[in-house]
């Protein structure tokens, strides 16, 4: 078979997945209806598209991701008329949004992989087949990882060029700092750029042009989000704004328990990179018999030539050993965890992807001074927000290795380079080994395409069997009809709890109100005509995390000038009991100046987190 035809059949089954991959990813964008993180993300963002301002009245431990977002909600909302299937669109946005990532990654690299075709598929983690965003709306996380991923390839890219162009060192800073406006703990990454730049500047004598555009770029976008901030308030209102933040989101205060949780981390680290490691050498093993078997006569002769061959053959047969190792240690996991939290495939896939890049980064050496760019810029700042992250805040860095999304494509692409480099024809085959030489050749060809299309199915099957916080897709049987899950797939007992609660605030809240949804019912604001009263759609007080301060309350009252008319109260499952329930100081305020005008305990039941839970629905109107 001529290499054309290898050539030919690989694009064709590389393009077949990159096909299949794309449709079930927008297929799955339409099931699971969720009430917490996701509905915090898409009314976070709502609520500033109403006119909060972030650090001055929109106070949340991550309020800056969503003046990027708002100016599309804002404009869906006029165009609807209101926040009916918001979420649907929302979770489009994300998937246009991370497809856009995806081709200026593409775009990027293209000058280094020929293949386009390839290419795509190394870039195709981009767009939804990562089962790790079980959230398919927008964080401020996966925002920032995005927008920190083409910010640090432009960087690259000028590093490889002769010559520094300007304007994409200028884009480069703005969308580093929009991306640690976005998720604050990048401003880690973006302090050791600025040093890395100033550092290869200085070594390779250049003059310091390429670090002052990025930081007149970085300058630049902070002085527009600030100067947006200033116009609408003053630059008083957003230090006090700031100062409030602080010291009442209680987020701040939950206790640090990512510390404690290294041993654990570094345990499981170990852990993955031993079954990968024992699964490549079974799979040496393996292929050193195949070898035996078949090229017994060629491996025991002992003249030079062969010995240059032998070595040869070692060094392909490790390589490829390791890379099929990735492959079956993927098809092990989904199959060991397929009946565990689907969450740990990805993120347990995110982890090992990582740690990979390293060793196959070993047998690059052609493309190697890209490659070295690759590592310092996008793969080792990328590890340490994990580790800074998981340190410094509550989840721990387990649950912060979806940070590491940006480094997981630098995989397909070190093995497209290593392949190139490891199976590339040698003069010192000679005509005997035409067979050996036409079936690594064929190898060449098949290696990254077989392992970029073991990773999507792992990502798609962990997004077709785990559902955040729904049911399982199976079950996603009703679509709901009208409000801002309007278009998605969820249970009926859900749909139909989740449209009668609807036209139940749309009965008691008129668009006259200032509401504020208590406890953890982000989604509240998008069900409801009146003006959200609220330093943050979540509450932020933390009362489920038996926090009792509600100053943030009332801190945001003096600095609106305004309270709520409307206080609703929903208990879906998510806490034990509402705070109101509880001996809580907020309750003070509320009960000497509202009065309840509905109570329903037992308004519908259906199941959350795997539980089944009684929903409660309580209303207050002010005195």
């Amino acid at each position: 078979m001529s290499e054309k035809i290898q050539e030919r059949i690989a694009d064709g089954f590389a393009l077949f997945v990159i096909v299949i991959v794309l449709f079930f990813s927008i297929i799955r964008l339409f099931y699971g209806v969720e009430l917490s993180d996701e509905s915090y993300a898409v009314a976070e963002t709502y609520l500033v598209a109403e006119g909060a301002l972030p650090y001055v009245n929109n106070w949340s431990q991550m309020p800056g991701f969503t003046m990027l977002l708002a100016p599309f909600v804002k404009a869906y909302t006029v165009i609807v008329g209101g926040t009916d299937g918001i979420f649907l669109f929302f979770r489009f946005l994300s998937f246009l949004i991370n497809g856009f990532t995806a081709f200026m990654v593409a775009y990027l690299l293209k000058g280094y992989v020929k293949n386009r075709i390839m290419l795509t598929m190394i870039v195709l983690i981009y767009v939804g087949a990562s089962g790790c965003d079980y959230v398919a709306a927008f964080r401020g996380d996966r925002l920032a990882i995005d927008l920190m991923a083409i910010g640090m390839l432009l960087v690259v890219n000028c590093l490889m060029d002769r010559e520094v162009r300007k304007i994409r060192i200028y884009l480069s800073g703005i969308l580093s700092a929009l991306a640690v406006w976005a998720y604050p703990t990048f401003a880690v990454q973006f302090v050791y750029v600025v040093i890395l730049i100033a550092f290869l500047c200085f070594r390779q004598k250049r003059g310091y042009h390429m670090l002052a555009c990025f930081l007149y770029g970085a300058i630049s976008a902070g002085a527009v989000m600030l100067g947006y901030l200033a116009l609408n308030s003053g630059m008083g209102e957003i230090i006090q704004g700031t100062k409030y933040l602080l010291k009442d989101v209680t987020y701040f205060q939950l206790k640090n328990t990512g510390l404690g949780k290294v041993p654990r981390y570094i345990g499981s680290t170990i852990l993955q990179v031993g079954r990968w490691l024992y699964f490549s050498a079974d799979c040496f093993v393996t292929y050193a018999l195949i070898g035996v078997v078949l090229f017994r006569k060629r491996i025991f002769r002992m003249d030079e030539l062969y010995y240059s061959v032998k070595r040869i053959v070692v060094k392909r047969t490790v390589f490829l050993s390791l890379i099929t190792g990735i492959s079956v240690y993927l098809l092990w996991q989904v199959w060991n965890l397929k009946t565990a939290d689907g969450a740990t495939i990805s993120l347990h896939a995110w982890g090992l992807l990582t740690l990979a890049v390293p060793i196959v980064y070993f047998f690059v050496k052609i493309e190697k001074k890209i490659c070295n760019y690759l590592m310092a810029f996008v793969w080792f700042p990328t590890y340490v927000c994990v580790i800074v992250t998981g340190i410094s805040t509550y989840s721990g860095m387990f649950g912060r290795q979806a940070l590491l999304k940006n480094s997981a494509f630098l995989l397909g692409l070190f093995t497209c380079f290593a392949v190139a480099d490891v199976f590339g024809k040698s003069s010192k085959e000679g005509v005997d080994d035409v067979f050996l030489v036409k079936l690594f050749s064929g190898l060449s060809k098949l290696i990254p395409v077989g392992m970029m299309s073991v990773i999507s199915f792992t990502f798609l099957f962990n997004a077709y069997t785990y559902v955040y916080r729904d049911e399982s897709i199976r079950l996603l049987d009703t679509v709901m009809t009208e409000g801002p899950y309007k278009g998605m797939c969820t249970t009926k007992i859900r749909a139909d709890g989740l449209i009668e609660l609807d036209r139940l605030i749309d009965e008691y809240i008129s668009k006259d109100d200032y509401l504020l949804a208590m406890d953890n019912d982000p989604f509240i604001y998008l069900m409801s005509k009146g003006k959200m009263c609220t330093p943050s759609t979540w509450d932020q007080a933390l009362y489920s995390y038996h926090f009792d301060k509600p100053d943030l309350y009332y801190d945001y009252f003096h600095v609106t000038g305004r309270e709520p008319t409307k206080i609703i109260y929903f208990n879906y499952g998510r806490d034990k009991k509402m705070s109101i329930d509880v001996e809580y100081k907020f309750n003070d305020y509320v009960n000497s100046n509202y009065h309840k005008i509905y109570e329903n305990r037992d308004i519908f039941e259906w199941e959350y987190c795997k539980k089944d839970n009684i929903c409660e629905v309580l209303i207050y109107e002010r005195d």
